[in-house]
């Protein structure tokens, strides 16, 4: 049995690249207004906004059922191909679980004339032991509705209204094997 696993899924939105991109980035503080049934706070701990090597602290309660709260280190930020790669670098689910824990957000710019983006969000982990479970799916399905809800904010203070009904999963892959640092 494979220590290391990935959970991914691919989102269809509405939104420019460049404006999802930010809000991972730069401004993830503002998830817990935009989707404040999944996350109830994130807070700046160390460093600057949009910046590698700050500190994130995030309380959500959606998936686990209780209260949790991890810090994340923002390890990665390109902003010419859109990246954000988050490490887990404290808190229950980690000391508990998981021996490595990334969380990887890719946008890219849709080529057609619709305009729109799509998100590929993935999981990566390294488990503590065998025992542990893989990564359940409701992981993914909050980070989905985080992203539609994204999306939407979006296009209601940021950019002009597209008519279409394009926020789609379009992939949700679940795969366990080998991994390394995403960074790497």
């Amino acid at each position: 049995m494979s220590l290391a696993g990935e959970l991914e899924a691919v989102i269809e939105v509405k939104a420019s690249a460049d404006k999802v991109h930010e809000v991972f980035s730069c401004r993830p503080h503002i998830v817990a207004s935009i989707s404040p049934q999944s996350v109830q706070s994130c807070e700046l701990i160390e460093g600057e906004w949009g910046k590698p090597g700050a500190v994130i602290c995030w309380a959500f309660t959606r998936y686990a059922g209780n209260p949790q709260i991890v810090k994340e280190l923002i390890e990665v930020v390109d902003n010419e191909n859109y990246i954000t790669i988050f490490k887990l670098i404290e808190g229950n689910v980690l000391e508990m679980l998981y021996k490595s824990f990334y969380s990887v957000a890719k946008v890219t710019q849709k080529d057609d004339h619709e305009g729109g983006s799509l998100v590929r969000f993935t999981y990566k982990y390294e488990k503590q032991n065998e025992n542990v479970p893989d990564l359940e799916s409701k992981v993914l399905e909050m980070m989905i509705d985080i992203v539609k809800n994204i999306d939407a904010y979006i296009i209601q203070h940021e950019e002009a209204p597209v008519d279409d009904d394009t926020d789609e999963v379009l992939l949700v892959n679940v795969n366990s094997q080998e991994i390394e640092s995403p960074s790497q």
